[in-house]
């Protein structure tokens, strides 16, 4: 669940990850937003272009102990270096070739590079986090790195 936070507004209604206008930070935000639900304690929450995850407990890192995950927006040169996290397969063909049911297998090593590069925290500390506190990480990284890997607007026609 994401906390609502008032330094960014709430996105209108729409198709979650519509891209209108604005930079990956704002879109990000509002797609974070768009699927806000209410909140509390121990929840995601966005900040401008930061996206934070509150941890149920204090997180041991290297330079002391943190109890929230800050994540800052991601931009097209980490999405080419790094990728989806999800891979898309067809797996079954109908009688004229075409696919019917597509099968998306997730990487958690994807993942986790994503979760290194946008929080600036290693694999080791992130591994340290207990089963909630990953679960959270893991929708807000996919929340906000999704807008690179779906189409968003119409299909481009050709000059």
């Amino acid at each position: 669940m994401f906390t609502k936070s008032p330094a960014v507004p709430d996105a209108p209604p729409q198709r979650p990850f519509a891209v209108q206008a604005g930079s990956q930070a704002q879109h990000s935000a509002a797609a974070a937003q768009a699927v806000a639900g209410g909140g509390g304690a121990n929840q995601p929450s966005v900040r401008g272009a930061q996206f934070h995850v509150r941890l149920s407990q204090p997180l041991p890192t290297h330079k002391g102990d943190i109890s929230e995950i800050i994540l800052r927006a991601p931009t097209l040169a980490d999405y080419t270096e790094i990728g989806d996290i999800d891979t898309v397969e067809a797996s079954h063909l109908n009688e004229k070739g075409n696919p019917t049911v597509y099968v998306s297998r997730p990487s958690m090593d994807v993942f986790m590079t994503w979760a290194v590069r946008l929080s600036g925290l290693d694999r080791i500390v992130l591994g340290a986090l207990p089963p909630h506190d990953a679960g959270e990480l893991i929708k807000m990284v996919r929340l906000i790195v999704t807008p690179f890997s779906r189409p968003t607007s119409g299909v481009a026609s050709p000059n």
